[in-house]
């Protein structure tokens, strides 16, 4: 049984996304469906998303309780428009169904897919110490390349990384590195991930996964 904390948090990094122009790309390299995990790694969610007509998405979803909101199932039509100065450069936006407005990103915090604005939350980077930001971030990519450039990435990659790992130590400029409060720990990250290539069961309360 998840337990329930009394203060959610206010930023949307805490909850269940989906980014358009994620999906878009997610569809053209064959992955078209996402899987959510809380910062501890752990399945919290998943999505498949498919697309009848140019401007709708249908997703089917399934959501775990998490601390802060209750778990939820279901299908839910994305209104979707594109935009660009050029035909060649359009990209996906979704629109809010509650004020709708053109946005990239809709989150799921409780009820419904609507934008940050409407479930009035903020961007956590705003609301956490400097010194944590460049202390996640070190870490990420330390998790990435710390043993080296893992296979499959490309040499500029790994090389692009290297500077930004050097360049967020230099912005520590010898101070301590910290990690967020409580109140501020929760993250959802969302994963792309090809249709065949996995297969999620919600048994006896456990998240399996497979081919």
């Amino acid at each position: 049984m998840v337990q329930r904390t009394t203060h959610p948090p206010r930023y949307s990094e805490a909850f269940p996304r989906v980014s358009m122009g994620e999906a878009l790309r997610g569809r053209k390299v064959g992955k078209p469906d996402v899987l959510w995990r809380n910062r501890l790694g752990h399945a919290v969610g998943f999505a498949t998303l498919d697309s009848p007509e140019p401007d709708t998405i249908v997703m089917s979803f399934h959501l775990q309780d998490l601390p802060y909101v209750d778990g939820a199932d279901g299908d839910v039509e994305i209104a979707v428009e594109y935009k660009g100065s050029t035909q060649s450069n359009l990209r996906p936006f979704a629109v809010c169904k509650e004020c709708c407005r053109h946005i990239d990103v809709i989150i799921f915090a409780g009820t419904e897919w609507l934008c940050k604005t409407c479930l009035c939350l903020s961007n956590r980077s705003t609301l956490i110490d400097p010194v944590v930001r460049i202390t996640e971030e070190l870490e990420d990519i330390e998790q990435s390349i710390g043993e080296g450039r893992p296979n499959g990435m490309r040499v500029t990659r790994f090389e692009m990384l290297q500077q930004r790992h050097d360049d967020l130590l230099a912005q520590l400029r010898g101070k301590p590195r910290r990690g967020a409060s409580r109140d501020y720990q929760a993250r959802i990250d969302a994963e792309w991930l090809p249709r065949s290539s996995f297969v999620i069961g919600h048994l006896g309360g456990e998240w399996h996964e497979g081919r």
